[in-house]
């Protein structure tokens, strides 16, 4: 990619799948569900990731509200979440 005054740019893309426990994202008694635009911080590296709708989606194609996370078992015990990293 070239900017407007010649010179090559590089963009770079870090995308990461989280793997969390359903059971922890809560907060109090409140479940709650990853969306569009969540940041997740990487405490040890301080890496912050935004979180985004799964290009696997149905929703993705249709716009509407996408799904940013798909259970990894059958029960939904562990589900992934995809994010993308936001700071460098």
């Amino acid at each position: 990619m070239q900017s407007e005054t010649g010179q090559v740019v590089r963009l770079e893309y870090t995308y990461r799948d989280f793997i969390v426990a359903s059971a922890d994202l809560a907060f109090g008694a409140e479940k709650v569900t990853p969306k569009k635009g969540d940041k997740i911080i990487v405490l040890e590296t301080h890496e912050v990731f935004e979180v985004l709708p799964l290009r696997t989606s149905p929703a993705f194609a249709n716009q509407t509200t996408p799904q940013c996370f798909r259970a990894c078992d059958p029960n939904g015990t562990l589900i992934r979440i995809h994010a993308k990293k936001v700071n460098a």
